[in-house]
């Protein structure tokens, strides 16, 4: 479950499953969004696996394929066995740069005639956005997949529990109430694809929206699509631990830079265990 999955060719990549009742004139791709001055982690899922051994790049592109800017150096990738076959983790460095149509990536093997491409997605700055990190626990190698969603904060509430009972003399008692803190999203314009990677989402152990810790979440139910677009207007409500926070860091990149620091000739059979704070060494790359 990816919000970025990547396909063997692109006109399968750039079908995220829409109704054929769709005029593609109305329809959005704003729902997926990266800030360029962040960080995101997400999985291949290859449809059968995909195996790059290291040599690869990476271009954003238009839809059509056409690249537009080599990303190569700002993207990591980590391959783990899944189900016999091989799949990667991606960790995209900050990008740096805006693009103001819908996009794709390209990842490409060096070699071969592997190539992959992904759904679309928008690359800006627009703070009416969500920064989402969430941990299934269901892979191998179990990274935080962090993704931004075009859906912006819109209000907080709260709702109460309180516990009641009656007596021997028939008394009603109320116990102290229970108070969940709730925040409400609204997604102006959530496609299927979008809708079906939500909920996978909101089913993970852990989840954070713009580094608050969701609790109680409950899959979303949809709506009817705004004329024959592709696309509705949603209200998402969760409950929020205010005192649960989480702020991202480099995971794959922290990984090879604990590789680059282990003394030559030093072999471990497994991923170093890294702290979430290092000293960047790839600071050229980042432009940090």
């Amino acid at each position: 479950m990816s919000f970025i999955r990547l396909k063997n060719n692109l006109s399968d990549a750039i079908n995220t499953g829409a109704s054929s009742a769709v005029d593609y004139s109305l329809a959005n791709y704003s729902q997926i969004v990266l800030n360029p001055f962040e960080t995101y982690l997400q999985y291949s899922d290859v449809v059968g696996g995909a195996d790059f051994d290291g040599n690869y790049t990476v271009h954003v592109c238009k839809c059509d394929g056409t690249e537009l800017l080599d990303i190569t150096e700002k993207v990591a990738i980590l391959e783990m066995i899944v189900s016999g076959v091989t799949q990667f983790a991606f960790e995209i460095a900050p990008i740096q740069t805006v693009f103001y149509i819908p996009v794709i990536l390209k990842f490409k093997h060096g070699i071969s005639d592997l190539t992959l491409y992904s759904n679309r997605f928008t690359i800006n700055t627009d703070i009416n956005t969500t920064r989402i990190d969430y941990l299934d626990y269901s892979r191998p190698v179990n990274f935080y997949q962090s993704i931004r969603l075009n859906m912006y904060f819109d209000r907080e509430d709260a709702e109460s529990e309180i516990t009641e009972y009656t007596q021997i003399n028939g008394s009603k008692v109320s116990g102290r109430a229970i108070v969940t803190n709730l925040q409400h999203f609204i997604f102006e314009y959530l496609d299927g694809f979008t809708f079906r990677n939500i909920n996978n989402m909101l089913v993970t152990p852990i989840v954070y929206f713009n580094g608050l810790r969701v609790t109680n979440k409950q899959i979303l139910q949809s709506d009817k699509r705004a004329s024959d677009s592709n696309w509705w207007e949603q209200e998402i409500e969760v409950p929020i631990n205010y005192n649960d926070t989480f702020s991202d860091t480099f995971q794959i990149f922290a990984i090879f830079e604990a590789i680059e620091l282990i003394p030559s000739g030093l072999y471990t059979a497994q991923i170093p265990t890294v702290s979430k704070t290092f000293s960047n060494i790839f600071s050229d790359v980042f432009g940090a």
